[in-house]
């Protein structure tokens, strides 16, 4: 209205300066300034208007922007979602701010375009729908996070259960092992361990492995601990030693399997065929004489 107001008043300076009839030179140049001051105010008027117009453009492309990037946002619980939401919640904030102050500027101008008024009232209005959908964004961001943080919680659980269970596992493991060895180590002990005694027969008879008026009972019974332990596949001759007389082999053995040589000084027993000799029993005691 004001402005429609000033262009009348310029309209009738107009048609009085083209009469120039009636009026004094003094009245003339007063309505020529008036005219002028009329002028000025006009092109205000339109700077002003094209300044609001502009602001409310600038303002809605904002607006649509930041409406286009609610639909797109994708709720990750990344730190790049949480900026995004962030930004966009200060732009609205700053959005918002701009069109209170260029409502009140208009409102305080004196202009009466309400056309605008009603624009920059629906942008009001799509600012805070704008902002609802942000304060939606935030608490579904909150949301995924407290999710997050439960996952990495459930996952660090599971992978100390996975580390005990594989803790156990290579215990079990370990022990698994150990025993075949032990029983490896039993089965060789059968298999291929040996024991072999060389001693007088006097002594043989102390350590009880003679027995009887003419020593000719043998009992090897748990005196593994009083021989000498071998790996019969990698003995073919066993030392006896000095005897007054020619040493006897008081354990059973196949005499085809073995012989004594040598001489009172040094005695020893020559196994010719060990499978055969260790047949009988995995013991081998030798008794020699003259001590």
């Amino acid at each position: 209205m004001k402005l429609f107001n000033i262009v009348l008043a310029l309209a009738f300076l107009a048609s009085l300066v083209s009469c120039n009839g009636g009026v004094s030179e003094t009245e003339y140049e007063a309505l020529l300034a008036e005219n002028d001051s009329l002028r000025d105010a006009k092109a205000q008027i339109e700077c002003d208007v094209n300044t609001y117009l502009l602001e409310y453009a600038e303002i809605q492309n904002c607006v649509d922007s930041i409406n286009e990037a609610e639909h797109n946002i994708s709720i990750g619980g990344t730190e790049s979602t949480t900026s995004a939401v962030r930004d966009m919640k200060r732009m609205l904030d700053d959005k918002q701010k701009q069109i209170n102050d260029l409502l009140a500027r208009l409102n305080a101008s004196g202009l009466e375009i309400n056309g605008l008024k009603t624009a920059i009232a629906d942008l009001s209005k799509r600012c805070e729908i704008a902002e609802g959908r942000v304060a939606e964004l935030e608490n579904e961001l909150s949301e995924t996070k407290r999710e997050l943080r439960n996952t990495r919680v459930d996952l660090v659980a599971a992978n100390e259960s996975k580390r005990v269970a594989e803790e156990k596992a290579e215990q079990i493991q370990t022990k698994a092992e150990e025993d075949a060895k032990k029983a490896q180590e039993a089965t060789d002990d059968l298999k291929y361990n040996k024991y072999y005694i060389v001693d007088t027969e006097k002594e043989l008879k102390k350590k009880k492995f003679l027995s009887g008026a003419t020593n000719n009972k043998l009992d090897v019974h748990g005196k593994e601990n009083l021989c000498k332990k071998i790996d019969y596949r990698n003995v073919s001759t066993i030392s006896i030693g000095p005897s007054t007389s020619k040493p006897k082999i008081k354990s059973s053995h196949p005499t085809s399997s073995y012989k004594i040589d040598g001489d009172k000084t040094n005695y020893r027993l020559v196994i010719n065929n060990k499978e055969e000799f260790w047949s009988n029993s995995k013991f081998l005691v030798v008794a020699t004489y003259g001590n």
